[in-house]
């Protein structure tokens, strides 16, 4: 990419930005009671502001973790306090901290923008700090 002075093509990164994007595709077809679970996918396939919508998307996801418990197991006994909700939110953080935003997303383009460089919530939410 020009923007970023770099080219990732074929990095690891973005390689598991394309699985994790998919394994959420999956999941929000999947669990039919979330309605709204798009508008959580709508960042993290665009790349646009990664950092927060994984910060939140973990959260939620270890909200959901906690709803299931009946301790130590978690849905079934197969299950012994780890189950894919936990994998899911550190994957979903590993890529706020990895700046996954930046490797084919938008995030590298709007970071450059004055707007995002003057609004310090903005300027975190797509990494440019």
């Amino acid at each position: 990419m020009a923007c970023c002075g770099k080219s990732n093509v074929g990095s690891k990164e973005r390689g598991v930005r394309i699985l994790v994007g998919a394994i959420l595709v999956t999941l929000a077809y999947s669990h039919q009671l979330n309605e709204w679970a798009w508008l959580g996918l709508i960042p993290l396939l665009t790349g646009l502001m990664v950092r927060a919508s994984s910060i939140a998307g973990a959260a939620i996801l270890m909200m959901y973790w906690m709803a299931h418990m009946d301790f130590p197991y978690i849905e079934n006994p197969n299950n012994f306090i780890i189950d894919y909700h936990i994998v899911y939110a550190l994957l979903l953080i590993w890529l706020a901290v990895k700046k996954a935003g930046h490797i084919y997303g938008l995030d590298a383009l709007v970071s450059n923008w004055k707007a995002i460089q003057h609004n310090p919530p903005l300027r975190w939410a797509t990494s440019a700090s």
